[in-house]
């Protein structure tokens, strides 16, 4: 057990240099009829988009789901997030904290009680509208777009429920310098890998861990209650 926590620690803080945006959620899911909450606060270090040197975010989220069957559950997020971005030979503008918030939808294709495997697959939207910024007597403003899809496989284990996968993403930064409306998207691999561990405090609060790589850098922790 210590091995494979140290194995997602080291996977978490010494490859973000490479890291992704959206989480998954990973695969703890509620029963039908069910919802389970939580908070989680998201550090995307960064992303590459077309004519920008460089693009972070940070968001921090209430979250929650809701069972509509015992093998599809219904995801949102709402929360606050900032936006810094630096278009190239231009200075990097800080975007100041608001709104941000999210949608999405999972779905279990495969479970197996006797050696604790889920497997699932999902799809997650998060939009952030921070702030504006004044810059050169010019009024900016920018809104952070992401669209994923996702699929993770976990293996319980004691407490921990690590989990890995895949994911296919992309982003939109929908700038506007005194109206003029221009939108640019990702240039990086849309392809990421995801790994990830959710770890049971106890019947139902649950701590979790998430690290995407190759498409973004980013990273990202909360807790989840189930009621």
């Amino acid at each position: 057990m210590k091995k494979i926590l140290l194995i997602i620690i080291l996977a978490v803080f010494l490859f973000n240099d490479s890291a992704t945006a959206i989480p998954t959620f990973g695969t703890l899911m509620p029963e039908s009829g069910e919802y389970q909450g939580g908070a989680r606060s998201d550090f995307i270090f960064k992303r590459d988009v077309k004519d920008y040197d460089g693009a972070k975010t940070t968001a921090y989220y209430y979250k929650a789901s809701y069972g509509l069957a015992e093998w599809f559950c219904l995801d949102g997020l709402v929360g606050l997030g900032d936006v810094r971005a630096e278009r190239i030979f231009e200075k990097e503008l800080r975007y100041p904290f608001n709104f941000s918030g999210g949608y999405g939808w999972r779905a279990k294709v495969y479970k197996n009680e006797k050696y604790g495997v889920d497997w699932v697959f999902g799809f997650q939207h998060v939009s952030t509208h921070p702030g504006m910024q004044w810059h050169e007597s010019r009024k900016h403003e920018i809104i952070w777009d992401d669209w994923q899809i996702s699929t993770v496989m976990s293996k319980r284990i004691w407490k921990i429920i690590p989990y890995c996968g895949m994911k296919w993403s992309f982003t939109y930064l929908i700038s506007k310098i005194n109206y003029n409306r221009n939108r640019r998207i990702s240039t990086s691999p849309p392809i990421g890998l995801v790994v990830g561990t959710d770890f049971r405090i106890n019947n139902y609060i649950y701590l979790n861990v998430e690290s995407r790589f190759f498409d973004e850098t980013a990273l990202n922790a909360g807790f989840t209650i189930r009621y």
